[in-house]
Order: C-alpha cells, then sequence, then structure tokens
C-alpha cells in the first residue's frame, strides 16, 4: 500500500536507497565470509561463485543495474555507487595482502591490478547476466578471470 510504504520511509528516493543499503549490506557480508576462507584460491572462487548465485537467472546486481543508470543525475547515489566499488577494491587488495603475507603470492604481486582484475570480473558478470548468459556461462568466464589471476600473480595458485 503506496502510503503507507512512503509514510515509514518518506518519498520513493528514500525507500530506493533503503533496499539499496539492504542489498549492499547483504552483499557485503556474503564477500566478507567468502574473503575470510583461507586459501586465497577457495576465497575468490567463493566471491565469483555469490555473484553468480545472486546475478543468475537474469537478475544482475541491484546496483549495476539501478544505481549507476542514475548515478550521473544525482550526487547522493553517485557517492553510493563510488564508495561501494572502492570498497569492493580495498576489500580485494586487504585479501590479496593476506595472500601475500601467507605466501600464497610473491611480494611483488601487483595487488591493485589483480583487484582491478576482480572487481571488473564481478561487474561483468552482473552485465552477462543481466544480458541472459546462464550460470555456465558466467561460471566459465570466471574461469578464466581466475586463471588470469593466476598468470598475472606469478604463482599459479591463486
Amino acid at each position: 500500500h503506496k502510503p503507507s510504504l512512503y509514510g515509514a520511509f518518506g518519498d520513493k528516493k528514500a525507500l530506493y536507497l533503503a533496499a539499496l543499503d539492504n542489498y549492499l549490506a547483504e552483499v557485503r557480508a556474503e564477500f566478507a565470509e567468502a574473503f575470510a576462507l583461507p586459501k586465497l584460491a577457495d576465497a575468490l572462487h567463493a566471491v565469483t561463485e555469490r555473484s553468480i548465485e545472486k546475478y543468475g537467472d537474469g537478475a544482475g546486481c541491484f546496483m549495476m543495474n539501478t544505481a549507476i543508470p542514475v548515478a550521473a543525475e544525482d550526487p547522493e547515489i553517485a557517492r553510493i555507487v563510488r564508495e561501494t566499488m572502492e570498497s569492493l577494491d580495498r576489500a580485494l587488495i586487504r585479501r590479496f595482502r593476506k595472500a601475500v603475507e601467507a605466501g600464497e603470492l610473491p611480494e611483488a604481486a601487483d595487488l591493485e591490478t589483480l583487484a582491478m582484475l576482480m572487481a571488473a570480473n564481478n561487474h561483468e558478470l552482473s552485465a552477462k547476466a543481466r544480458a541472459g548468459y546462464s550460470r555456465q556461462e558466467l561460471r566459465e568466464m570466471s574461469d578464466r578471470a581466475l586463471a588470469m589471476v593466476k598468470r598475472l600473480s606469478g604463482t599459479g595458485t591463486a
């Protein structure tokens, strides 16, 4: 019932922002759980698998589908999108740094590039899921990205 929803949230934008915040909190928690896995390969696989499960069946990422298209016209939404993307980059860099400390990646590994590759893979998963790619196609794409991380890291163990 529209009046009771707007009464609870204020207006349509406030309702949207609450839904986006709830979605992003859920994704952050799922990714944090994956990043906590002891082995880097398992952590990265878990992140991509969670994305595939969440984005599959044509849904894509709620933020990518709804916030990105209006970010250029709404500074508040642009700030949320930017903060979210930068938060993912930082979380990936922290996870790669942990892998360096554990000896899974060499000291000279370019953590920012590895993080950029994995973040780009996540965004691509969303776009392709939305475009109708199957979960199997998304998994094959993710496998290629994970293989590239292994090559770029110079270890073959990521």
